[in-house]
């Protein structure tokens, strides 16, 4: 299994994260000169750099990330837009807490994937390919649990509602099984031993790692993933102008179909209109020069007006 250290330490690299359907999301944002915006997922900074240069010199943005990490990269990267942007370490399902005064927004983006460099960092363990201890914690305080807690705490039938609900694993009772009866010799403590316990349920060569939906599920469930979207989704409408959109980019079934839910549900109650009906996807020359897009669907949804 390849060291991280091989990776972090070979001369001039440095983790990378490419934003996902930059341009296209950046497109349907729709950002104007003057306006107010949000990019509750900033990451790296990609998305913000592209609104912030379509909004100066009379607009603002609000850009927030739970990833200590990512801020600290978001301050060095947006520092030519210092006074027109605030960055917030904060999670994005609390927005209305980082806004100023009254004022409500244009327009709101969230690209809910997993960055490169929380899944290349040794302390966080999101890779299953690498010797890391289960942690992955988007935000690393102590207030939060971690993988370990999951794998290692948690009820049998826990363990199963969350691969099979969160991670759609057809073995999940399984490997949950399999996952108690270890632990009662000895903690879990490795991402790449968890993977070990996984991939003996899977045969043959598979397209992606058996352990992918396994590490996809305790994610979701150490950092709360699921319950973060439901709640922006139930306040975004009530801070949104009118004419302004939302852009969504999720990466597993699970999210997409919560976001095309509210979606419908939105334009059911004729609070605005699908920009379009079936979620836009990565080209096959992005796939090609970024492999973890493919699996991202985008969706847009503009407001009529209930509030500004």
């Amino acid at each position: 299994m390849r060291s991280l250290k091989m990776v972090d330490g070979e001369k001039g690299c440095k983790p990378f994260h490419r934003p996902v359907l930059l341009k296209e999301a950046v497109d349907l944002l729709a950002p104007k000169k003057g306006g107010i915006y949000l990019d509750g997922t900033a990451g790296g900074g990609g998305h913000s750099e592209e609104i912030l240069r379509r909004i100066i010199p009379t607009g603002k943005l609000i850009a927030i990330d739970i990833d200590p990490y990512a801020i600290k990269i978001l301050k060095e990267r947006l520092l030519p837009y210092k006074e027109y942007c605030k960055i917030v370490h904060g999670n994005f399902a609390s927005f209305e807490n980082y806004l100023e005064g009254d004022f409500f927004l244009d327009g709101a983006l969230l690209d809910l994937g997993v960055s490169t460099e929380q899944i290349l960092s040794t302390e966080r363990g999101f890779s299953f390919r690498f010797h890391a201890p289960l942690n992955m914690r988007m935000d690393c305080s102590d207030s939060f649990i971690s993988a370990w807690t999951v794998v290692n705490t948690y009820a049998l039938e826990d363990l199963v509602r969350i691969f099979e609900e969160y991670g759609e694993e057809r073995f999940g009772r399984k490997i949950a099984e399999e996952i108690v009866r270890r632990r009662r010799r000895k903690p879990i403590e490795y991402a790449d031993e968890l993977a070990e316990i996984v991939a003996k349920f899977y045969k043959g060569r598979r397209r992606i790692h058996p352990a992918t939906k396994v590490f996809q599920a305790i994610r979701i469930e150490v950092n709360g993933e699921i319950e973060n979207l439901k709640v922006f989704l139930g306040k975004i409408p009530y801070f949104i102008k009118r004419n302004g959109r939302i852009v969504i980019i999720s990466f597993h079934s699970i999210e997409d179909r919560i976001v095309k839910s509210q979606f419908r549900a939105w334009e059911y109650y004729g609070w605005g209109k699908r920009i379009f009906g079936k979620p836009i996807t990565p080209s096959p020359e992005e796939i090609s020069e970024n492999p973890r897009a493919r699996s991202a669907k985008m969706r847009a949804f503009e407001f009529y007006g209930r509030n500004g």
